[in-house]
């Protein structure tokens, strides 16, 4: 008999509808700081792409200017570390999205801060203006993100720790809309949704493999207060 309806475990972990962020399946969990943590992102769409959260499940809004400071803070130390290994990192975040099911089980969830992490990856900024009506340009990243957060949904782009960009005015934004721009450029349409293209053991590989190189240049969290 076919144990065709009977979900693999890639399957299994991209339809959780807890909190992937709140409770990191160990196995991705690659590094966390009171001030961040990094998960090795399921369906990578290149190496070393990762997911770089808050702690706390709440708005951007919601935390205070200290902690958002501290957050891209963190974010851009471990951009650092990716570019030294992979000689770039683009960094992205679709603002304003909730990062589970929230349609499903709207009091469970919330807007996460996450941001994606494309090591290597080419930059998107020309392919993103083919689904916003503005953008403003800044050369840091916390001032693009307290600048997004004034915006009912925005896409963040930025190639490296100088150069941010914030599209806005858009209507409808597909989500996943950044990898599919990433998979997209780099030849790769099929592989853009995590969801159908999980890929756990390529993602459990890429953790295993930032782990010692996060761990030597960063401080751990000990009992980190999400």
């Amino acid at each position: 008999m076919e144990n065709q309806h009977i979900p693999t475990r890639d399957f299994a972990e991209a339809v959780r509808t807890d909190c992937f962020l709140c409770y990191p399946n160990r196995l991705l969990l690659v590094h966390a700081s009171n001030d961040g943590q990094v998960l090795a992102g399921l369906g990578p769409v290149v190496d070393g792409y990762c997911v770089i959260s808050s702690r706390k499940h709440v708005q951007s809004s919601d935390l205070t200017l200290a902690q958002r400071t501290a957050y891209c803070g963190y974010v851009e130390e471990v951009r650092k570390l990716l570019s030294r290994k992979f000689g770039s990192c683009l960094i992205t975040e679709h603002g304003k999205l909730p990062v589970c099911f929230a349609d499903e089980t709207p009091d469970q969830h919330c807007f996460h801060p996450h941001f994606l992490a494309f090591p290597s990856a080419p930059n998107i900024q020309l392919e993103a203006h083919n689904f916003f009506d503005s953008s403003q340009v800044f050369n840091e990243l916390s001032a693009a993100v307290e600048f997004g957060m004034s915006k009912p949904q925005y896409l963040l782009v930025s190639p490296s720790s100088s150069i941010c960009e914030v599209f806005y005015d858009v209507s409808v934004l597909p989500r996943q809309v950044a990898r599919a721009l990433v998979a997209e450029v780099l030849g790769k349409p099929g592989i853009a949704d995590w969801r159908k293209h999980p890929n756990q053991d390529g993602a459990e590989s890429i953790a295993k493999n930032l782990r010692a190189l996060l761990a030597e240049n960063l401080s751990d969290a000990g009992t980190a207060d999400k």
